[in-house]
């Protein structure tokens, strides 16, 4: 059902996105024009067209530069990748996959390779048969300038992930449960916190003799410590762990619907505030109009999807 008021996509010319990422990165309509190989009239009508279609200036002259509007900053990454999605599927088109060998360093989390690695080795047998992956474990604290040339592509939290000059796309999002065995009878839901907290908790650390995760960095804020009697450097370990001892864990929502159809495991909603784990992509700006490039980050979009499918 169309929503009153809601533009029409057939209204909307994907050339305007090219003439959006032109202005974005030159900050100037006259220099827009010469990229696009444009008058400046025809940049101009364009940037007319976009403010009327979406309702928003996009771009405001300060009498130096043209400045993005707050919708310009939020758009722009999801424009960046559209953009590149299309050369690739053009390149696509036109058999380049048949001749693509490349073989990809993507950095994440041992139980992100775990989720995605299946079927992304699925999508590349079909797809681009000439790539090849290996994923590796960093932490972003170790992004480096002699480490970035490595590593074609990082998948971690948001709030860990140091972007500045990066490109950056939403991947998915995840809200967090409690795991312990099927037969603890300790883990309960809607227990009191203070039961909680004092139950024997297993936890990730990205950081030895210190708890250094994504939700233990909420907890400090809020002056909340469980009982940890061990933490382990990746989470894809922790289920194993709870499934023989009477410990629980904080985990992953994906991670513990995978886990359950070889552990025997129940999870809970924890009584404690979790901020939900948002997971995103980042790579280097040369990389972004990369069709094979794209092609990956496409793919692994595609995956993270079919999760809530």
């Amino acid at each position: 059902m169309k929503i009153d008021n809601e533009p029409d996509i057939a209204d909307f010319d994907a050339a305007l996105l090219l003439v959006m990422d032109a202005i974005w990165s030159a900050r100037n309509v006259s220099l827009a024009a010469r990229r696009l190989h444009r008058s400046q009239s025809t940049i101009s009508a364009s940037l007319n067209r976009l403010r009327e279609l979406l309702k928003d200036q996009v771009f405001v002259w300060d009498g130096r530069q043209m400045n993005p509007t707050a919708l310009t900053e939020q758009l722009m990454p999801q424009v960046s990748d559209i953009i590149a999605s299309m050369r690739a599927l053009i390149w696509r088109a036109h058999g380049g996959a048949e001749h693509a060998h490349r073989r990809f360093v993507i950095a994440t989390s041992s139980y992100v390779t775990a989720l995605f690695s299946a079927g992304l080795l699925t999508r590349v047998a079909d797809e681009m048969p000439g790539v090849s992956l290996d994923f590796i474990a960093t932490a972003p604290n170790s992004w480096t300038k002699s480490v970035l040339p490595d590593i074609d592509l990082f998948i971690v939290p948001t709030n860990v992930a140091r972007t500045r000059g990066l490109h950056t796309a939403r991947l998915y999002q995840d809200a967090y449960v409690c795991i312990g065995a099927r037969d603890n009878a300790q883990l309960v839901a809607d227990m009191a916190p203070d039961d909680f907290l004092g139950l024997r908790h297993v936890g990730f650390s990205s950081v030895p003799r210190l708890t250094a995760s994504h939700e233990a960095s909420h907890w400090h804020a809020l002056g909340i410590t469980p009982n940890y009697v061990m933490q382990t450097p990746e989470y894809l370990s922790l289920p194993a762990i709870v499934a023989a001892t009477d410990t629980v864990a904080i985990v992953p929502g994906r991670l513990a619907q995978a886990a359950m159809r070889d552990f025997a495991l129940k999870a809970v909603r924890p009584p404690v505030p979790v901020p939900d784990l948002e997971i995103v992509m980042v790579w280097k700006p040369a990389q972004n109009d990369d069709p094979v490039h794209a092609w990956l980050r496409g793919a692994l979009v595609d995956l993270a999807m079919a999760f809530d499918a």
